[in-house]
């Protein structure tokens, strides 16, 4: 009943959009993962909303798993995920590319040495994301493979603080690539080539299957899957690593 009631709801908001069938218009409610909530979402909704002035967007800054478990409660209209998807509820869509990046201070004694195997960082102070972040389960499942422990010395939620300690000089970080950037093509952070983390990974693009959509939702997915992978990453900052 909880689903056909939100179903009709879908409906009466595009019932009402009919006002002005030539405008695209009403509500959009999008859940995302931190690297592309915060770095690649806000342009991208920017310039939607410029287009499309009728219409309000509500953005959730989540992990994974709650965005995907909102977007199957009708709770969200469209997410943007990092993990796998293997719900028969969800369609996903691959999306943006991403890697992870090592970074330090310009002043850091190991900033322009070169390629550093992982093992040899052990010791290092390492500044990191808090462990539900998909960024940190990467990183940790790719250092358990060389390393036996690893020196943290600082944890936080927000990965600005992160990246304002690491400018600081307090140690090693690594995030998102999408999440450093601009700070890289300011000089203010450099990345260290760590062979271990080449690797990217994908951020998927998902909305529930088989249920009706608000008219700005089916806008909206078929504006962000319009934007080529290139496109995207120029306006975010991102590469592959």
């Amino acid at each position: 009943m909880l689903e056909m009631a939100r179903g009709i709801l879908v409906q009466v908001a595009d019932l009402e959009a009919l006002s002005a069938p030539e405008e695209v218009r009403g509500r959009l409610r999008i859940g995302a993962v931190a690297p592309v909530g915060n770095y690649v979402l806000p342009g991208l909704c920017a310039t939607f909303m410029r287009t499309h002035p009728g219409v309000r967007i509500e953005l959730r800054v989540l992990p994974s798993q709650a965005v995907m478990e909102a977007v199957r409660n009708m709770e969200l209209d469209i997410g943007f995920v990092g993990a796998p998807v293997n719900s028969s509820y969800l369609e996903a869509e691959p999306w943006l590319r991403d890697g992870l990046a090592v970074c330090v201070a310009p002043h850091h004694p190991l900033a322009g040495q070169g390629a550093r195997a992982l093992a040899t960082l052990a010791d290092e102070k390492w500044l990191l994301e808090k462990t539900q972040s998909s960024e940190r389960i990467s990183f940790t499942v790719e250092a358990l493979k060389y390393l036996n422990s690893l020196n943290i010395i600082f944890e936080a939620d927000s990965v600005e603080a992160i990246k304002r300690a690491v400018r600081d000089g307090a140690g090693l970080a690594c995030l998102s690539r999408l999440a450093v950037e601009e700070e890289i093509a300011r000089g203010e952070l450099v990345t260290l080539d760590v062979p271990e983390l080449r690797f990217t990974r994908i951020f998927s693009l998902v909305r529930r299957r088989d249920s009706p959509q608000p008219e700005a939702c089916r806008a909206f997915h078929d504006f962000a899957a319009r934007r080529s992978e290139r496109e995207v990453i120029a306006k975010g900052g991102g590469h592959e690593s």
